[in-house]
Parts: structure tokens; C-alpha cells; sequence
């Protein structure tokens, strides 16, 4: 019976936990109260609080776009790549990908701003086992400074 009630407790905490440190979105999809989201379920327009790790990653800590933040994702698309081409050349496409929305997005050319982008893409696993053909892609500040507010309302401050 201790033990029943051992893995009820542990069970419960983990949902507890879960529940306290993911993020919540509102009516509309916007992020109200900040978290972790899985790299699934990132929407164009939401914010990512810190650094990113270079290596590969299931959740990434997202936060109201108000809030000081990182990153802002300004599109998803999907790569048209039939096989894996390797880290590299995945890579390049996305860049090139993400280029083409940049400038839609921020209603400035990207030569013309003070943001750098880059992006999320599939791993070979994912590509292979899932069908991901994902890619994410976002804008972060030149001088590494954090941003506050959406960087599409406030392009022309990061104007060089």
C-alpha cells in the first residue's frame, strides 16, 4: 500500500511539474504565460526567452513576447528536400528558405537591419523516422542585446 502510494505521489508530482513549467497560450495562440513548448508546437510570432543550445533539442523555453526574450520566430515552412542531405546542405536551404519570408515579415530587406537569423531544422532521425521536414526559422538582435516586444512592431529602431 506505501508503495502504491509512493507512485501515486511521484506520478502526480511529475504531471504537477509539467504542468507548472509549460507554457499557456491564449484564444488567439498567444503565448500568455511562459514555458516550455515543444519545438512542435512553435507558432510564427512567439518569442524564445534564452541562448539556444547548438545541439539538438525536443522543448525550448518560450515566453511572452513582451517579456524580454531572445528570439522571435517570424516562419515555419517545410523543406523540399526528398532525402536527407546532411546537416550542412539542410542548412543552406533553410537559410535560403528563411530569407525569403525575412523581409514579409519585418517589412524590411534583411541587409537593412540589425537582426541575424537563424533556424531550427530536422535531425537526420527525425527526417527519416517521422517524416520532419520542419523548418523553423527566427531573428535575433546583431549585438546580442534582449529584445522586449515583438521585433515586427519595432523594426525600424533596429534599422543601421
Amino acid at each position: 500500500m506505501i508503495r502504491l502510494l509512493t507512485w501515486a505521489l511521484a506520478i502526480g508530482g511529475v504531471l504537477l511539474y509539467g504542468y507548472l513549467t509549460s507554457a499557456d497560450r491564449d484564444e488567439s495562440g498567444e503565448i500568455v504565460k511562459g514555458g516550455d513548448s515543444s519545438v512542435f508546437d512553435l507558432q510564427i510570432g512567439d518569442c524564445i526567452g534564452a541562448n539556444l543550445d547548438n545541439g539538438e533539442m525536443s522543448e525550448i523555453g518560450v515566453v511572452p513576447c513582451d517579456d524580454p526574450h531572445q528570439y522571435e520566430i517570424f516562419a515555419i515552412t517545410k523543406s523540399s528536400l526528398d532525402t536527407y542531405p546532411g546537416k550542412e546542405a539542410l542548412g543552406e536551404d533553410a537559410t535560403s528558405k528563411c530569407l525569403s519570408f525575412f523581409n514579409d515579415y519585418f517589412q524590411i530587406n534583411f541587409e537593412e537591419s540589425q537582426l541575424y537569423l537563424t533556424h531550427f531544422t530536422p535531425t537526420e532521425d527525425s527526417w527519416n523516422q517521422m517524416d520532419d521536414r520542419e523548418i523553423t526559422c527566427l531573428a535575433f538582435r546583431m549585438d546580442g542585446e534582449t529584445m522586449v516586444g515583438r521585433v515586427r512592431n519595432y523594426w525600424w529602431r533596429l534599422v543601421s
